[in-house]
């Protein structure tokens, strides 16, 4: 895989990335992601994957996560959308309490 940031400034940051996989038992294929941090706490998420395949279901991603503080313990908060074909839209989220 490759990732670069392409865009940084004292606010914010932009990195790309790209993954190639070569699976044994199925055909190749390409996930490709981006994501946007500003304030050094919050972040927007964007990505496809599987992309050269014909049958999957999996296509977009997008994103956003934080960075909290509670009870002065770091927090992370993370929430996706990610459509899923015959499955419709999926929601992912995920909640990081770090200690």
């Amino acid at each position: 895989g490759l990732s670069a940031d392409i865009m940084q400034t004292t606010l914010m940051k932009w990195t790309i990335s790209m993954d190639g996989i070569i699976p044994s038992d199925d055909v190749e294929y390409i996930n490709l992601g981006s994501e946007w941090k500003i304030f050094r706490d919050v972040f927007f998420r964007a990505g496809f994957r599987q992309l050269g395949k014909r049958d999957t279901e999996e296509s977009f991603t997008l994103g956003l996560g934080a960075k909290l503080f509670l009870l002065n313990l770091p927090l992370e908060f993370n929430y996706a959308y990610q459509e899923f074909g015959i499955f419709g839209g999926l929601i992912h989220f995920g909640l990081t309490l770090k200690y």
